[in-house]
């Protein structure tokens, strides 16, 4: 999934920039915290309702945006020239749906499958920037668009097999003679 990701984000196509050690840092902490949410969705808490745990999640989320990008839209006037239809309708499919129903359903899913969910995420902005916004799209990227669902695809079917070896071992033979 790694190299449909290189191909999906367009990076092989482009010339390569100069690296940021702070933007790889920032890269890293993201992929950390990331990684955190995924385990703790599906194991903190499962006893509460998705609603209060995904609103406690975007109160966090809400506290440590607004410290380091203060919302100044709020007295500015934006909100009131045209921002808050849109305002409305992102945070709705990008703040609280998405959220809301990945806490709903984490804790019935394994973390592998809470991941794969996540791997996701690139393979469906390319498509939507595509047919919707009429973006380009190069072979490149919908190779590795093929290449992430194809990642998918393997890796859930070894968990599926990994799962039926297991059962296979843990049921009693019943073919033994009496």
């Amino acid at each position: 999934m790694l190299a449909g990701t290189l191909f999906a984000s367009g990076f092989l196509e482009g010339s390569v920039p100069q690296l940021s050690w702070t933007g790889i840092g920032l890269g890293l902490l993201a992929a950390a915290s990331y990684t955190l949410t995924v385990y703790f969705s599906g194991r903190v808490a499962t006893d509460v309702p998705a609603i209060l745990r995904s609103s406690w999640m975007l109160t966090g989320a809400v506290i440590v945006v607004s410290l380091i990008y203060p919302p100044t839209f709020l007295w500015s006037g934006a909100l009131t020239n045209g921002l808050w239809g849109w305002a409305v309708i992102l945070s709705l499919f990008g703040m609280i749906l998405p959220p809301y129903l990945y806490t709903k359903g984490a804790p019935h899913l394994s973390t592998g499958v809470a991941s794969i969910i996540g791997a996701i995420e690139l393979p469906v902005v390319i498509v939507c920037s595509s047919l919707l916004l009429h973006e380009q799209t190069g072979l490149l990227q919908w190779l590795g668009i093929g290449l992430i669902f194809a990642g998918i695809v393997v890796s859930e079917w070894k968990s599926k097999r990994a799962s039926q070896s297991e059962r296979n071992l843990t049921e009693p033979q019943t073919d033994m003679p009496r």
